[in-house]
């Protein structure tokens, strides 16, 4: 069994490393090869800078990337965790024969038990932070947006999603990012926490397990992979990597 994990493509947006058309096509890339090994791929949140349905409408910007996922997940079982910026999933991302997860995604691979969230509700957040996943997860917000024409929705959003990245990236983020809450999941009886939303790629023993931060496909194109053995933590560019076994 191998279960392969991404985190924080945020795609749509131009301020990675690259352009997102860039990054877009070695993802499409990465896909083609993980098909031929995965067993599974978790996709842990912000796979979209911004993700908003409409019941006619499909983003064009993104069709690149939900026609290479539609054919993946026709093969490869697929699961998608929402980051807080791709809250609004609401049937089209199911289609695709993608598993959808608001909160949190528990597997049992080999007796192991597995903990998988994006990563924000378990941390700290300021008030600007916790103000803008209740817009966005607000039945109100969600249909008054239904009402904004598809363009102008999109200008919007790309306002906001890059305010709100320019608020997260003047705050001291630890080289450590573990939040404290990751402890108790730990304390539960998990073998291994993994989450992403601080784009910081990170591999480590805490207590009887394993921390995975996922990193990114924005800055660093970072993918893990799980198995019966350990995990991995790998740069897609460089085939830089850091494997860790199962603790006994």
């Amino acid at each position: 069994m191998k279960i392969y994990v991404v985190s924080d493509s945020h795609f749509g947006s131009d301020n990675g490393r690259i352009p997102s058309s860039e990054r877009e096509k070695l993802f499409v890339e990465f896909l083609e090869k993980a098909r031929g090994d995965a067993d599974r791929l978790i996709l842990l949140g912000d796979i979209f800078d911004f993700w908003f349905e409409y019941k006619h409408v499909i983003p064009s910007h993104f069709f690149r990337i939900l026609k290479a996922l539609d054919n993946f997940a026709a093969h490869i079982e697929t699961h998608f965790v929402a980051g807080n910026h791709d809250l609004w999933v609401d049937g089209f991302i199911e289609s695709l024969n993608i598993a959808v997860h608001r909160d949190c995604l528990e597997l049992v691979m080999d007796g192991r038990r597995l903990f998988f969230a994006h990563g924000d509700k378990l941390r700290n957040t300021d008030l600007g932070g916790k103000t803008v996943r209740f817009l966005l997860s607000n039945k109100i917000s969600i249909a008054l947006f239904w009402l904004i024409h598809p363009d102008l929705a999109y200008e919007i959003a790309r306002f906001a999603s890059n305010a709100s990245r320019r608020r997260s990236s003047s705050i001291s983020i630890p080289s450590n990012p573990m939040p404290s809450a990751a402890a108790a999941i730990f304390d539960e009886g998990f073998d291994l926490v993994s989450l992403g939303h601080t784009h910081i790629p990170y591999l480590d023993y805490v207590k009887n397990g394993i921390f995975l931060s996922t990193g990114d496909w924005y800055h660093n194109f970072n993918y893990s992979v799980i198995t019966e053995d350990g995990v991995e933590l790998n740069w897609y560019l460089t085939g830089e990597k850091k494997k860790l076994k199962w603790p006994t």
